[in-house]
């Protein structure tokens, strides 16, 4: 099985797995913790035992634990900056939209339906995808299938830009954070999306539409812009020192 053969299989079985639990629960929302999350947990596991022998020669070897610590603090520190900038957004640009705060349950649940979410995008179809094109691109990729996914199974996500653009931030955020192995990068992106799905539904709602949406997305462009500018900086860093130490 080729990279490409495996990415289609979980789209398929994504969409699928989509459609059928939006039949057990017509009304939960893509945004934030539901039930749906578990379709991209369920199109990993589908992808996996298509093509385990393939995948597991496919999917990118481990790193040094520091560096997995590391990248999941500053992805902590990420989700909080999000969250305070949406908080900010959402008390400076009052909108008319109606504000569905979370369920105790949607609450309880929110951490291992994040990782469930996670465990598809970053932990599987991420690596599949960079394996074959730049990271910023797999990134891209990814986002615009996570917002193509969200849109379709989600009859209420009215906010087409929001959410396209939300998306894409998110996941190159969360994309350059993970490194190293599949789980690895689930862990870390897991973490992040924990605090994300928590904070964001406390403060913007179970499913945020309107104005509600765009400072989501604004703020997301923000956090994924600043972590990127940090991540190229350090980069730069690393190549001036190793130049140093050649000479």
């Amino acid at each position: 099985m080729s990279p490409w053969w495996a990415v289609a299989t979980y789209v398929v079985a994504l969409f699928t797995a989509g459609g059928l639990l939006r039949l057990v629960d017509p009304v939960a929302p893509t945004g934030s913790p539901s039930l749906l999350w578990l379709a991209p947990a369920i199109a990993a596991g589908l992808t996996w035992l298509v093509g385990r022998r393939a995948l597991g020669i496919m999917l990118p070897a481990p790193v040094r634990r520091q560096q997995v610590i590391a990248h999941t603090i500053l992805g902590v520190a990420a989700a909080g900056l999000l969250v305070a900038l949406v908080a900010l957004g959402v008390v400076l640009l009052p909108g008319d939209d109606v504000v569905m705060g979370p369920t105790l349950q949607t609450l309880a649940l929110a951490v291992p339906l994040a990782f469930a979410l996670e465990l598809g995008w970053r932990g599987v179809l991420q690596p599949l995808v960079e394996s074959r094109i730049a990271r910023i691109w797999a990134c891209v990729a990814v986002g615009v299938v996570w917002a193509a996914w969200r849109l379709e199974v989600d009859d209420e996500a009215t906010s087409i830009v929001g959410t396209l653009v939300a998306s894409i931030a998110l996941s190159v955020l969360l994309g350059y954070l993970g490194n190293g192995s599949w789980w690895q990068r689930w862990i870390t992106a897991g973490v992040v999306q924990s605090i994300l799905s928590i904070g964001l539904a406390l403060i913007a709602g179970t499913d945020p539409t309107g104005s509600a949406s765009l400072v989501v997305a604004g703020a997301s462009v923000v956090v994924a812009v600043a972590w990127m500018l940090m991540f190229r900086a350090a980069q730069r860093r690393r190549a001036a020192r190793a130049v140093e130490q050649g000479s």
